[in-house]
């Protein structure tokens, strides 16, 4: 089943909200092969960091998405190919990195 841009973006947006405030902790992209994009290309860890991915109706909804939360929200690309699904993804180790930072400081 196919979402539309806006029903992406809505769960997108929430998933920043409800796991981690700030949008820079996450990565976006675009694929034909979601599988490979997230786990081989972008070494997403399966059972460690957080990720979801959704179709699309085709490739330029997926480029819409990836460009709103990019350029307007201030998530980071990932890498990425063009295609119908949209992922987004942010790294565990990231926050541990972070929080680190801020206690050191």
């Amino acid at each position: 089943m196919a979402y539309s841009v806006q029903q992406i973006k809505f769960e997108f947006l929430g998933l920043i909200k409800e796991y981690g405030q700030n949008p820079d902790d996450w990565f976006v992209g675009t694929a034909e092969d979601v599988h490979s994009q997230l786990f081989d290309v972008n070494s997403v860890d399966e059972s460690g960091d957080t990720w979801v991915w959704k179709p699309t109706l085709s490739p330029s909804a997926a480029k819409m998405i990836h460009q709103f939360l990019v350029y307007r929200i201030g998530v980071r690309p990932a890498f990425t190919q063009e295609g119908p699904i949209v992922f987004m993804f942010k790294r565990k180790i990231a926050a541990k990195l972070k929080s680190q930072e801020a206690r050191s400081i």
